[in-house]
């Protein structure tokens, strides 16, 4: 009897140890699937998104729009020391018109619009010239300059009449 109750210990702590390693072997399981699906949703699953996830672009082009192409122009470049040969910057710049008669009201007011462009481009750093985000910067000026002098030029402001778009056509710089 004594080799029976020495026997039935190991036993039942052998299945107490089993139950123990099971739930260990689960418990890591169970982590390793949450993970698993924490790292899908968060960094794979936007990889893989389709485009009706996306959202839309801000504003379509209206199919009425008519560009206004303003002369090329140049300005002189800021240099970064004064004895440096001085640089030009050359630039020509398209308003896109939502529909005609915007177009037109840019056309009658084209010396207005001109005026305008030509201070925005002006005192420029040349080192600063060859930044992506500087001609960004300046379109997205022109943008909010010209549709300002628009709604100033309107008896009564329509929607209907403003700038959706500026864009260069030329932006370069000439060295001496």
């Amino acid at each position: 009897m004594a080799d029976e109750e020495t026997t039935a210990e190991p036993t039942s702590e052998g299945k107490g140890s089993l139950v123990r390693k099971l739930g260990l072997a689960l418990g890591i399981v169970m982590i390793s699937a949450i993970l698993g699906l924490v790292t899908f949703k968060f960094a794979l699953a936007p990889l893989f998104a389709s485009s009706e996830n996306e959202t839309p672009p801000a504003e379509l082009i209206p199919a009425s729009a008519v560009t206004v192409a303003f002369d090329e122009t140049f300005v002189n470049c800021i240099m970064p020391e004064e004895d440096m040969p001085m640089s030009q910057f050359v630039y020509q710049v398209t308003l896109e018109c939502a529909n005609p008669e915007t177009a037109a009201l840019v056309e009658a007011n084209r010396a207005r619009f001109n005026a305008a462009i030509n201070d925005l481009h002006q005192f420029r750093k040349r080192e600063d010239l060859t930044k992506q985000s500087v001609k960004s910067e300046i379109e997205r000026q022109v943008l909010e300059t010209a549709n300002n002098t628009l709604l100033r030029l309107q008896l009564q402001p329509d929607a209907n009449i403003r700038i959706t778009d500026v864009f260069h056509g030329k932006w370069a710089i000439a060295d001496q």
